[in-house]
């Protein structure tokens, strides 16, 4: 079998934030020469739009989604930026399909807020649309699924290294008072567990250190390109990062139940996933229920301290400091959220009552 690289999310993000950065105009005309926006946009979309008004609309459909992509090709921030520049290039203007008058900032905002459900569809409906073109560029990429947990990092005051290092001096001060004190232990220990402005962004551990996230699952093809989001809530005491694995585990099954549903057509052949997705249900779920091949390395913290055990003719392991020493069989072990363990013990050890 031909191997072929991976191109991670990460590789196609980049490649489409140099497009931003550096050449916005030639991804403009590869918007305008490859993709036809009437098509992408579904029937319902269109009757709720025009029916709910009663009236023909100033401004179609088309429009105001062209302009809201142009807004994201051109990295700009607010919607009033965006009509300033539509305002002084007729080419733009000629993009989105607007003619001189231009809708005004509260219209886009009004749009997003009711059409929201329909916007989300919309990006559905292009999962399934551009499936068979994934297939036509690379068919073993894109039978494989990947996916991952991250988080968007919010722009509030608990973020900033300043918020932390005025809780630190505090702690500090209170150090010299009382000497048993950690002040660094202290001042985390203060920290609120979700961010004041949006109670969404909770206090998790992501990337290697602490912050506020909007936690997510990223769902893509060997390709790199996205096929589901998922937003789901972190629970508060799983902020520390040797829960992180276990969290992480029990969030894979239904993100891609979600993902499934909405698209119940899509079938691939392999799963490809972190140490953190290293779960006996995670790959009953996978292999059984979804036939898919799970490809997940083991999660390293789950291992033992002890030295590795051998195994006799039969199977049965042997006792990890003495490999002449059967082990005996000890019943299974049935736990609540967990996976049934076959248990054994050393035939020196004795059983407590």
């Amino acid at each position: 079998m031909k191997k072929y690289k991976q191109i991670s999310f990460a590789n196609f993000n980049q490649e489409f934030d140099e497009l931003l950065k550096s050449k916005q105009p030639t991804l403009i005309e590869l918007f305008s020469d490859f993709l036809e926006v009437d098509e992408i946009i579904p029937a319902s979309f269109y009757d709720a739009y025009y029916s709910s008004l009663g009236r023909n609309r100033d401004y179609s459909l088309s429009s105001m989604i062209s302009a809201l992509i142009l807004q994201k090709i051109l990295s700009l921030p607010h919607t009033k930026t965006l009509l300033n520049i539509l305002a002084l290039s007729k080419e733009l203007r000629d993009f989105c399909g607007f003619d001189d008058k231009l809708p005004d900032p509260a219209q886009f905002t009004r749009f997003k807020q009711n059409f929201l459900p329909h916007i989300e569809q919309m990006f559905h409906n292009l999962v399934d649309d551009t499936e068979a073109l994934c297939h036509d560029i690379n068919d073993d990429l894109a039978d494989i699924l990947i996916s991952d947990t991250t988080g968007f990092e919010a722009f509030v005051k608990e973020n900033n290294p300043k918020f932390y290092e005025t809780l630190l001096t505090s702690a500090k001060k209170y150090a010299k008072i009382e000497n048993s004190v950690n002040p660094h232990s202290l001042a985390a220990s203060k920290m609120p567990k979700m961010a004041s402005a949006n109670n969404e962004f909770k206090l998790s551990h992501l990337n290697g250190h602490f912050g506020y996230y909007l936690k997510t699952n990223v769902v893509t093809n060997g390709l790199g390109i996205v096929r589901h989001i998922d937003f789901y809530d972190l629970d508060l005491e799983t902020i520390s990062p040797e829960l992180k694995d276990e969290y992480d585990s029990k969030t894979l099954i239904p993100v891609l139940e979600n993902f499934f549903k909405k698209h119940p057509l899509l079938k691939y052949k392999y799963f490809l996933g972190d140490a953190g997705f290293d779960s006996y249900d995670n790959y009953r779920y996978l292999y059984c229920d979804k036939n898919m091949i799970p490809i997940i390395p083991l999660n390293q913290r789950r291992k033992s301290d002890l030295p590795s055990s051998g195994f006799t003719d039969d199977g049965t392991p042997t006792c990890p400091h003495d490999s002449s020493l059967k082990m005996t069989y000890d019943g299974v072990a049935r736990e609540k959220g967990r996976a049934d363990r076959v248990k054994f013990k050393c035939p020196k050890s004795k059983k407590k009552e």
